[in-house]
């Protein structure tokens, strides 16, 4: 039988070698979200649900505006989104009854889309966890 500190060490070592693609898969299995995403600040895609064009134009602005939306709105893979809420941590947009929940960390923005089955505040909770995970990650 293992030790706490073994499984610490063992799940430690397996957060370790996750990619990127992992985060964004972990969030569509929660069920709660259509597509993901994690972008750099700087217009990168770090990883992405396949077939979801985000662009590289429309990251970059959304870290220029960012938490400031209310007035434009904001663009996600060539869809508009109207503003809901946001704050220094997180932005909520709504385009009818779909969605897109964006969370700021240290160097990267974690990026959700959910369709009309899905609710927004559950896809919220949902990427506010890997957002404070890669923040306290140092990312």
């Amino acid at each position: 039988m293992k030790s706490r500190s073994q499984i610490f060490s063992l799940t430690i070592q397996i957060q370790l070698k996750m990619s990127w693609n992992d985060y964004v898969n972990n969030l569509v299995a929660t069920g709660h979200i259509e597509k993901a995403a994690l972008v750099g600040a700087n217009g990168a895609i770090w990883a992405a649900t396949a077939g979801w064009a985000l662009k590289a134009d429309e990251i970059k602005a959304i870290a220029a505006s960012w938490p400031n939306f209310a007035a434009a709105g904001l663009k996600v893979a060539g869809d508009k989104f109207m503003f809901l809420r946001g704050d220094d941590q997180v932005v909520l947009a709504k385009k009818g009854a779909t969605g897109v929940v964006i969370a700021k960390t240290k160097t990267a923005f974690v990026i959700a889309f959910h369709n009309d089955k899905q609710q927004i505040g559950n896809a919220n909770k949902e990427v506010l966890k890997i957002a404070d995970y890669l923040t306290e990650q140092n990312y």
